[in-house]
């Protein structure tokens, strides 16, 4: 599923001599839908790599005659920051580093 095809695309880039693997980062977001013919069967499947995060949007059918539809967004992901405590303890257990970068603009 979406976790090999992550899993592939990691190894690729990891094999690659070209990619300094060590000081470099990619993110990566992708979606699956199955069931589409049978609204009962519908399944939506999210997987993320890096800084990024998927979002749905909600349709929510209008209260009142004449009221705008509305959408609502719905996280679908919790973020992968290495600033965030958990995700940093993640990677430090994986064997990462995690180091702010240091430059001047």
């Amino acid at each position: 599923g979406l976790a090999r095809a992550v899993l592939a695309a990691d190894t690729a880039l990891l094999l690659n001599d070209e990619v300094d693997s060590d000081l470099s980062g990619a993110t990566c977001a992708v979606c699956r839908v199955e069931g589409l013919a049978d609204p009962g069967a519908r399944r939506l499947a999210a997987a993320h790599v890096g800084d990024c995060r998927v979002l749905l949007g909600r349709r929510e059918e209008p209260t009142r005659r004449g009221e705008a539809v509305r959408w609502r967004t719905v996280r679908l992901t919790e973020d992968h920051r290495p600033d965030s405590p958990d995700e940093a303890r993640r990677l430090l257990a994986a064997g990462a580093r995690v180091q702010r970068a240091q430059f001047t603009v």
